[in-house]
């Protein structure tokens, strides 16, 4: 029953080993009184049956993550899939029962042995094989391990995640780490070498510079050719490389890498995000706040001219801008929604430049959602706003607030004219009402 009730794929030695013991068990128990004998064996059986039966129970009622992933990312065609070397066992078996056809699989034994592959690939993630979220990246992350089944898989493989047309990292980069929020990231060291999905025109690299790490020259070279080149400077900064043409991994150098006695490792910069855009990497439809970092963390804003996150009314989280502010982030073409306010006291339009698009908002007290037409993009949009300013130390003199404040920025929202293949299990992204 055990042993029906398992996923054939499940690595269930203990259980094996127990199911093989009850042979010499029972030669065992011919040399003892009868009575004797079949008590210790209807006993034996009772405590094997109440370890493993709640266990077996639980993993035939849910699949082992590993399993759950690979079905999930197989209800699609997919060109190949490229899978952690500990993982095989698990992706071989559902090749074997027909859930991959014509798929390619490849094992990685190392990040080193990274490739490029090809665009609605997919990536599961292991010590082989690290990925990072991103713009135009699917990840399918498995539902909660059970807790009846740990000691019975040895706590091995409690998890899984898969991610779709994402930048796999390669030669350079430390093992991935969280910050406090619970967000991925990994430091880069001087060198580092990456492997974008193929097809794809600009590579986009979200990272974040310590104060103690900035100012520090970089380039980025694919095929012996230059892509890219700048200075890392403190705080959160995107990079974008151009890497069309580019058929090997693109490598950045930094001119100098760093090191302290309490942490032996050479860093530069973490790297919070990587993705592609191109036509074969449409970019979903997505909604961010400058109220919340991780959501502008999540889409890849860049912004100048916006102070920080605050709550407004004692719910809503936005930020103010200054007379003039920037937002620069990944979309392509279709709608934006700007979602504004600013008090009655700060009179005239305000002004909305998208491209060669400028529009006029008459932005009153209560937030409204603006639509404005998102031109042909080439996977990146910057909206500048310019508004009427005011200081409210001028206006209060108990303030102390000397910020010049323009207008209250609450929500941004993109949504594509071309719909993004969707991400197995999500729901799409929902755009603010207009008021």
């Amino acid at each position: 029953t055990v042993l029906l009730a398992h996923h054939p794929g499940f690595p269930r030695y203990a259980v094996s080993l127990g199911v093989a013991l009850w042979i010499p068990a029972a030669l065992l128990m011919e040399h003892l009184p009868r009575m004797v004998g079949g008590g210790v064996m209807l006993a034996g059986a009772a405590g094997w049956s109440s370890l493993t039966v709640p266990a077996a129970e639980a993993m035939h009622l849910q699949p082992l993550p590993p399993v759950e992933v690979v079905r999930t990312i197989s209800s699609a065609p997919a060109p190949s899939v490229a899978y952690s070397h500990g993982l095989f066992s698990f992706v071989r078996l559902e090749a074997l029962e027909g859930r991959l056809p014509d798929t390619t699989l490849l094992d990685m034994h190392h990040p080193g042995h990274a490739v490029r592959l090809p665009p609605g690939s997919w990536s599961l993630l292991g010590r082989g094989i690290r990925a990072l979220p991103g713009t135009t990246v699917c990840t399918v992350e498995s539902a909660p391990f059970p807790s009846a089944a740990r000691t019975l898989s040895q706590d091995r493989f409690t998890r899984a995640m898969a991610r779709r047309d994402a930048v796999l990292l390669g030669p350079g980069h430390h093992q991935l780490e969280t910050t406090d929020a619970g967000l991925p990231f990994v430091w880069w060291s001087q060198e580092v070498q990456l492997f974008p999905p193929e097809k794809g025109r600009h590579l986009w690299l979200s990272l974040a510079v310590d104060a103690a790490h900035a100012d520090n020259p970089w380039q980025a070279t694919c095929d012996g050719r230059p892509v890219g080149d700048g200075v890392l400077q403190r705080g959160r900064q995107t990079l974008s490389l151009d890497i069309r043409g580019c058929e090997g991994p693109v490598a950045i150098a930094m001119a100098r890498g760093f090191s302290t006695q309490r942490d032996g490792r050479t860093l530069t910069a973490k790297l919070l995000s990587a993705w592609v855009t191109g036509p074969d990497f449409t970019i979903p439809a997505q909604r961010f706040s400058p109220g919340d970092p991780a959501s502008m963390l999540a889409s890849g804003v860049v912004t100048g001219g916006v102070y920080g996150p605050e709550r407004f009314g004692g719910q809503r989280v936005g930020a103010w801008t200054g007379p003039r502010a920037t937002l620069r982030f990944p979309a392509s073409t279709g709608t934006l929604t700007l979602t504004l306010a600013r008090p009655p006291h700060s009179a005239g339009d305000v002004v909305v430049r998208v491209g060669s698009q400028v529009r006029s908002l008459d932005v009153r007290r209560t937030p409204t959602a603006f639509e404005i037409p998102l031109p042909t993009l080439d996977g990146t949009v910057a909206v500048e706003i310019e508004s009427p300013s005011f200081v409210p130390q001028t206006i209060n003199p108990d303030s102390r607030d000397t910020r010049a404040l323009g207008l209250i920025i609450f929500d941004v929202a993109t949504r594509p004219s071309v719909e993004a293949t969707p991400c197995p299990g999500t729901a799409p992204v929902a755009t603010p009402r207009r008021d």
